[in-house]
């Protein structure tokens, strides 16, 4: 014969009802809890995402590297972290010598010498800029700072890709995506004689990582 249909088993009797009762919140408390881990979880991985490139490499954790090999003198490695040739418009007057040749090019050329500059004399091929602007824009006072946090301020740069365009440093197709960082650093403060110096380094987001890809000064 048949047993008869079970019908506590799925309606208990008020001791049980009760017990559920006083356990509800405790299991809905936990649940709550583990969603709002969940939430934290993906918030932070997010600020992290924000501040990687494609390969997924930290810009501060590449600044610091970056440090470290200027403050070595290690060209090799200052190459490897940066693209072919940098925009670095100051380089082209670095020097007396320099800056009279130029000065020679802008009477020749009225018309055309601030183009010139910005499409073309600006980009400078990396082996040449560690061999002849390197020391003088890392001098001591600026070395001594590149690791200093209260002196070092990493920024978002999101209007001036179109600098980069060139295909030593990025094409096209590859800039779209790619994000800009711009390392400040204070060399010195303002005064009532000055407003200050910062030197700008500007990193570009590759598929190997960031890399240093210009240079400029504020002011």
């Amino acid at each position: 014969m048949r047993k008869p249909f079970a019908f506590n088993a799925f309606y208990p009797d008020r001791t049980r009802l009760k017990y559920l009762l006083v356990l509800l919140p405790v299991f809905l408390s936990c649940s709550h809890g583990k969603s709002a881990e969940g939430q934290q979880g993906k918030a932070a991985a997010m600020t992290v995402a924000k501040a990687q490139g494609h390969s997924g490499e930290n810009i501060e954790e590449v600044w610091k590297d970056f440090a470290q090999a200027i403050v070595a003198n290690d060209a090799k490695r200052i190459a490897q972290l940066s693209a072919d040739c940098i925009r670095c418009s100051e380089c082209v007057i670095n020097t007396p010598a320099e800056d009279d040749a130029f000065n020679d090019f802008k009477d020749e050329n009225p018309d055309s010498w601030y183009d010139k500059l910005n499409t073309e004399l600006s980009y400078i091929p990396i082996d040449r800029f560690i061999k002849e602007d390197e020391k003088l824009i890392f001098d001591q006072a600026a070395k001594s700072r590149l690791m200093d946090p209260s002196k070092v301020k990493i920024m978002d740069d999101n209007v001036n890709k179109k600098l980069y365009e060139k295909s030593c440093v990025a094409e096209q197709s590859d800039l779209d995506e790619a994000k800009l960082k711009e390392v400040l650093v204070t060399v010195s403060g303002p005064s009532n004689k000055s407003e200050g110096i910062q030197k700008v380094f500007t990193f570009i987001d590759t598929e190997e990582g960031y890399k240093f890809c210009g240079y400029s000064t504020i002011p």
